[in-house]
């Protein structure tokens, strides 16, 4: 009896090792970006003004995390390409200088036109 709930555990943990392989090494995906990235969602589309609040902590925290995920150039295209399409309509003077406030050094300024295949 004890073999065989030996035999069931180490079937799925060979299950479960199988299934975590492929998310170890799996491109950027929109879904992820917008996970890492949904604290700064009300920053991102609330207006300018004379006193520029700072973002939320978790949202420098998740813009630290993409971009460190980000270290090819086909993985930063497909983080480009998923906020080109996730933050439609957010103020550009609040994303442009989002980077400089959470302290992350990205290599392409932010800007409405950018092309994401460079």
């Amino acid at each position: 009896m004890a073999f065989q709930g030996v035999r069931i555990l180490l079937a799925a943990v060979v299950v479960c090792l199988l299934v975590a392989a492929p998310c170890a090494n799996a491109a950027i995906t929109c879904s992820r970006v917008a996970t890492l990235l949904s604290a700064c969602v009300s920053y991102l589309r609330g207006r300018s003004g004379p006193i520029h609040p700072p973002p939320p902590p978790f949202c420098c925290t998740g813009l630290r995390s993409l971009n460190s995920l980000a270290k090819t150039k086909a993985e930063r295209q497909a983080a480009c390409n998923c906020l080109t399409q996730l933050f439609r309509g957010v103020n550009l003077g609040r994303a442009r200088t989002l980077p400089a406030s959470c302290g992350v050094r990205i290599p392409y300024p932010i800007s409405p036109t950018i092309s994401c295949s460079t």
